[in-house]
């Protein structure tokens, strides 16, 4: 009889990636503990302070890695986590549940918006935060479908950065009247009317558009008409 291993991600296959991204970055204490931890034990590394998922790799904390491959780190290790611990108590996970393990509220554009003339604002690592929101899922469901999860993974990580994808994402937001900065920095006071009532904001696509999130402040003038800067409102 001819045996095709099942379409499906093991809590073993999650494990060694993320085995693997932690070397890679030199956290080797946290990646000897996932190690040599069984599904079971899993569980008791998530939780509390100082537990895995308080885990924010970056430069600062003397991972080693370029800072913009940060956000596919983080978004890696926190899908990877989520897929460990669906996995260590429902068993090997097919696509749709893995990918839905890793949630939605990622895939969302973060940036700035100033809430009295709605000048908005994204940055080069908010649209590298919503590609690899996207491509880590993607990788996920491709490489579950081609039955090597932890290949596809491991090669999304190893990878070159998809700067296609990070352009892609910053044309449709400079389309929709959405700035763009490669500084990493608040927004404040407003480039657009010098307010200092800004806040931080957040955007989904909507095919060729960027449209706000429904749980945004909302805007403090009308919708209709010109800003105090004499500009129209970014919708």
């Amino acid at each position: 009889m001819f045996w095709s291993k099942p379409k499906t991600i093991s809590f073993e296959d999650a494990q060694r990636v993320l085995v693997t991204l932690l070397r890679d970055v030199r956290c080797n204490s946290w990646a000897d503990r996932v190690s040599a931890t069984s599904p079971n034990a899993f569980p008791s590394l998530l939780g509390g302070m100082g537990s895995l998922n308080d885990l924010i790799i970056c430069q600062k904390n003397h991972h080693e890695l370029a800072a913009e491959r940060e956000p596919l780190a983080n978004e890696l290790m926190s899908c990877l986590l989520s897929v460990c611990y669906a996995a260590s108590r429902d068993g090997t996970l097919t696509a749709d549940a893995a990918v839905a393990s890793c949630g939605t509220i990622n895939l969302v554009l973060p940036g700035w918006r100033c809430l009295v003339c709605g000048y908005g604002l994204i940055t080069s690592r908010s649209a590298r935060s919503l590609i690899s929101a996207s491509d880590v899922r993607r990788a996920l469901r491709d490489g579950i479908d081609q039955r090597s999860p932890s290949d596809s993974l491991l090669a999304l990580w190893r990878g070159p950065e998809n700067l296609n994808g990070i352009q892609a994402l910053i044309d449709k937001a400079q389309k929709s009247g959405i700035q763009y900065t490669d500084e990493d920095r608040w927004m404040r006071p407003c480039p657009g009317c010098g307010s200092s009532d800004t806040c931080i904001y957040r955007w989904r696509q909507d095919h060729q558009r960027l449209i706000p999130t429904d749980d945004n402040l909302p805007l403090r003038n009308s919708c209709h008409g010109t800003t105090t800067n004499g500009k129209q409102p970014i919708h």
